[in-house]
């Protein structure tokens, strides 16, 4: 059973364990869905907001099973967030394109 929760963070800006430097944002994509971020500006924490407030959102990343509006919201952080996005498989940063790429393409054959 994993743990979920439908109300996004609220004064919590971060939930990465290391965070980029300071004055920039980071994300950390892995399962296709979003694993970590460290976001600062209103229009990266907006889409987180509207990212949580889509469905339910697990607790591990693994779990995660994002619908559509979550898709969409989390495509709206990936262009909004003024800093780093990493793979959280390779340990790799990716472009925005190549974020949103792996986004959209999780779980196709």
């Amino acid at each position: 059973m994993s743990a979920t929760t439908t109300k996004p963070p609220e004064t919590a800006t971060s939930n990465s364990v290391g965070c980029s430097g300071v004055g920039t944002e980071s994300l950390t994509l892995k399962w296709g869905s979003l694993k970590a971020w460290d976001l600062k500006t209103e229009s990266s924490l907006a889409a987180l907001k509207r990212y949580f407030n889509s469905g339910k959102v697990s607790v591990s990343a693994i779990a995660q099973r994002d619908n559509q509006n979550q898709k969409a919201a989390l495509l709206e952080l990936i262009d909004a967030v003024e800093g780093e996005i990493w793979n959280g498989w390779e340990g790799t940063k990716m472009t925005k394109s190549e974020a949103k790429e792996y986004v959209s393409s999780f779980g196709r054959d």
